[in-house]
């Protein structure tokens, strides 16, 4: 299979939409990480997605929308707390599982009575949706189980003579994939931690966040299944204080060879570890979060073996960023 590179222009977006409208797979970039896209309402189209990402069969889809009356197309009358949170934050960096219609089909929601949503904040993903007249399911674009993709780069790694085209778009704007909540449940239960945060859940109705599977049952991405994983052995410090973690981290540089550092500058500032990569503004777990991904997938390109990482405060973004950490990491000292 040839796979077509585009730009994120007009013409390139109607290509795109084109493959999209005759069931074939398109990687495109949004506000979060990019996605592995397929006509959501075709299960030939869907069935492509796992087949290139080799994905589990019981690990849900989320459905990406270009305007609310798609919303309710797919599910049923949300609550007034959904409502409220939909108002607040969409379009953004937030997908909603809801009870769907049978229009959904059950390869997209691993056969449960759900289904993720989202209505992507960015301008190529909501042209392309709109373009090709679907509604587009999209897991992010990688391979199961390894760091999702935030350039284009990335994806014609992974899937270049997998899949039909790549659009090319500058590195998206969060670096870690949706905050995934529960709308069906009370309180509203969040699934996967994100850029729209706890706090900022909290804000408009009572939310909790969800420590298992509930009855087994994957809900959500991400929450049963191995994520993040870099080939690179991956090394997380923790410990309460940057005194700690600057002691931690300067024997274990001492043990090891052939590694990476990222962390922010003022818990990396004074280790005097050579080539660690400073996050420069002053304890910015956002930043930390946006260049995660991109790190990882630098390192496995150059055969690193080991990559050190320090915990964060889980407050705000710091709770999406301690996710995906805890998830990759092969080690905890």
């Amino acid at each position: 299979m040839k796979t077509n590179i585009y730009r994120a222009n007009k013409q390139g977006i109607e290509k795109a939409a084109l493959l999209i409208a005759n069931n074939e797979v398109v990687a495109f970039p949004t506000e979060t990480v990019y996605g592995l896209g397929a006509n959501a309402l075709s299960e030939e189209a869907c069935k492509k997605i796992f087949i290139a990402k080799n994905r589990p069969a019981d690990n849900p889809l989320i459905v990406h929308i270009a305007n609310i009356n798609q919303l309710h197309k797919l599910v049923y009358e949300p609550s007034e707390c959904v409502k409220s949170i939909i108002e607040k934050f969409w379009p953004g960096p937030i997908s909603i599982v809801l009870n769907a219609k049978p229009c959904v089909p059950k390869i997209v929601t691993a056969g449960l009575n759900t289904v993720a949503i989202r209505y992507p904040n960015n301008d190529i993903a909501l042209s392309l949706i709109s373009e090709s007249g679907c509604v587009i399911a999209a897991p992010s674009a990688n391979i199961s189980g390894k760091p999702s993709a935030t350039k284009a780069e990335h994806v014609i790694r992974d899937f270049n003579g997998r899949i039909s085209a790549v659009i090319e778009a500058d590195t998206c704007e969060f670096g870690l994939e949706s905050t995934v909540i529960d709308g069906t449940s009370t309180p509203i239960k969040i699934l996967r931690p994100g850029a729209v945060t706890y706090e900022m859940l909290s804000e408009i109705c009572e939310v909790e966040i969800a420590t298992n599977l509930n009855d087994g049952k994957v809900l959500s991405p991400g929450m049963k299944h191995p994520h993040y994983k870099p080939d690179a052995n991956v090394i997380l410090i923790k410990g309460q204080t940057a005194t700690i973690i600057k002691h931690k981290l300067k024997k274990l540089a001492n043990d090891l060879s052939n590694y990476a550092v990222l962390g922010l500058a003022n818990v990396l500032t004074d280790t005097e570890i050579k080539g660690a990569i400073m996050i420069e503004k002053k304890e910015n777990t956002s930043s930390y979060a946006e260049r995660l991904y991109s790190f990882f997938r630098d390192c496995d390109k150059q055969n690193i073996d080991h990559i050190i990482l320090h915990e964060v405060d889980i407050k705000n973004m710091g709770l999406a960023l301690m996710n995906r950490i805890n998830k990759a990491a092969n080690q905890v000292l």
